[in-house]
């Protein structure tokens, strides 16, 4: 889990394996079936690089594990910019890559799994909350 308020620079050699072409970041998203085609110009950009690397390994994971992706993707109610990020990620996604992909907000995931859960998650649940609500928001 990552906690990331908006877009942030890329890191020194990222920036050049996102624009190469025959980096494995394209292979990937190639043999993937998540992304539409040419969708690496919009998920290279400082705004979309972070979900697309996060897919990116939750497709190599499930793989290596023969399991299915589920990419969840969580951020607090009110921040407009991961809302939008979220928005425009989907954008580039196929019918498969968007059946995977599960923008949700902290606060809606954490009443679904209060609801959910069993009693012996509670204290995870309140781990979250503590951690990644702001009090009286």
């Amino acid at each position: 889990m990552k906690y990331t308020e908006g877009p942030y620079p890329w890191g020194k050699t990222e920036r050049g394996r996102m624009f190469a072409v025959n980096d494995a970041y394209h292979d990937l998203t190639a043999a993937s079936g998540l992304f539409k085609v040419h969708a690496t110009a919009e998920l290279r950009t400082r705004h979309l690089k972070q979900m697309w690397r996060n897919m990116l390994l939750g497709f190599m994971t499930a793989k290596a594990m023969n399991a299915g992706l589920m990419y969840l993707h969580l951020y607090p109610k009110g921040n407009v910019y991961q809302a939008a990020a979220c928005s425009k990620f989907a954008e580039q996604l196929t019918p498969r890559g968007q059946g995977a992909f599960r923008p949700i907000t902290y606060e809606e995931f954490l009443e679904a799994a209060t609801a959910t859960l069993p009693a012996d998650a509670v204290p995870w649940l309140e781990y979250l909350r503590a951690r990644y609500l702001v009090p009286g928001s």
